[in-house]
């Protein structure tokens, strides 16, 4: 599948998508769906989560014992919520701060939100381990409990 086509298809599954949630939305009232994989980010750091299930009650939960807010970058509806998050957990381990959070910079996170598109169109993502040298500095900050911002 060329670049074209692929563009062509992510914009029909978008508006195919897009209706769902309006829908959703209305019959719910509850925010985004159960059925999402999606990425939380930590204020203007470098942390993100990767998880599934309802973002907007995972960022209330989350936010509750953390001053820094958090917020949604993104998040797609997917059949498999679970093994679409463990694929991206395996890809990015490497990057592991903690249980599912990771340190990405701008250069990875553009990586990963393209890897959240091509799940969401029924892709799989590369099994090609991503790994990013990170300065001793910053590993200090991050033991230090302070995570740095983009």
């Amino acid at each position: 599948m060329n670049l074209t086509e692929l563009n062509k298809r992510r914009h029909r599954v978008a508006k195919v998508r897009l209706k769902k949630l309006r829908l959703s939305l209305r019959e719910k009232g509850t925010g985004l769906s159960e059925e999402s994989v999606y990425l939380i980010q930590h204020g203007n750091s470098v942390a993100f989560k990767i998880g599934h299930g309802s973002p907007k009650k995972r960022i209330s939960t989350l936010q509750v014992g953390n001053p820094v807010p958090l917020s949604i970058v993104k998040c797609i509806e997917v059949e498999n919520k679970v093994e679409a998050e463990k694929m991206l957990h395996n890809k990015y381990k490497a990057l592991k701060i903690s249980g599912e959070w990771f340190l990405f910079s701008k250069k990875i996170l553009e990586v990963v939100k393209n890897d959240f598109d091509r799940i969401e169109v029924g892709l799989n993502v590369t099994n090609e381990k991503v790994t990013e040298i990170i300065d001793l500095e910053t590993i200090k900050r991050i033991a230090c409990g302070q995570v740095p911002s983009i």
